[in-house]
């Protein structure tokens, strides 16, 4: 396959977030994966409720580098050039105190001169996004909103839910787990950097449950009372007339 061109890079500008959801949940079905993370929030709440909006994806799978290296050939194969590789990353888990393994879907248009090969896949050297050289992070800033695909392997028989889509019906990473996950990092210090992006998460999560227990109860006839102390209570649409009805009596 041909390397891509400068006419390559500009269509994929234009067309990537629709093109690489489209091949996640198509695979994430096929393979029987999890979505997790910020991507898997956006899917259940459907973004309306997010700060901030996600770019990455993150995939719990049983083979990830299988499934990355699925992923790069569908992906070339729908631009027609070799514009996508596999990068494999060791990120350490200060939370679990242990090393993970993953497996990246990356723009190799834009990551090459930042990784070196090795057996056929391609290394970080350093890692990007944290360039010690000034020009390539200014180079950088304007790469911020490109996604890319983490694939980590999935281990034991983690909590799921269903979210349907125009291919169909997918797994994601329940709201209260991702909330209690989120929640867990902001007392790890040494995930200091992301606390702000932990916080508004659960901010936002919690906000999104708070608007669907409202609706649930305005469904069934029924509202939130909440006292001068803060205390809430729900109350029926029906008794709160009759109420009304017995005080003009």
């Amino acid at each position: 396959m041909r390397d891509c061109t400068l006419a390559d890079k500009m269509k994929y500008y234009g067309s990537y977030q629709s093109v690489i959801k489209e091949y996640v949940i198509k695979q994430t079905i096929k393979r029987n994966n999890i979505i997790y993370g910020s991507q898997a929030v956006a899917e259940i709440t459907t973004q309306v409720h997010l700060t901030r909006k996600p770019r990455d994806w993150d995939i719990l799978s049983r083979n990830p580098k299988r499934d990355s290296a699925e992923m790069i050939k569908a992906l070339n194969e729908h631009f027609g050039c070799e514009m996508f590789n596999v990068l494999y990353k060791k990120r350490y888990d200060a939370a679990e105190k242990k090393l993970v393994h993953v497996y990246t879907v990356k723009n190799m248009s834009i990551c090459y001169p930042y990784t070196e090969k090795k057996c056929g896949m391609s290394f970080y050297t350093p890692s990007t996004r944290y360039s010690p050289v000034r020009s390539e992070r200014e180079e950088l800033k304007q790469y911020r909103t490109f996604s890319e695909i983490d694939y980590t392997l999935l281990q034991g028989n983690p909590s799921y839910t269903y979210v349907d889509s125009e291919w169909g019906r997918f797994k994601v990473k329940p709201l209260n787990v991702i909330k209690e996950h989120r929640k867990d990092n902001i007392d790890v210090p040494e995930k200091e950097y992301r606390r702000d992006k932990d916080k508004t998460m659960i901010s936002d999560i919690t906000r999104y449950q708070k608007i669907k227990q409202q609706n649930q109860h305005f469904a069934k006839g029924q509202f939130t009372v909440i006292d001068p102390n803060g205390r809430q209570s729900v109350a029926s649409v029906k008794g709160a007339i009759q109420d009304k009805k017995k005080r003009y009596r």
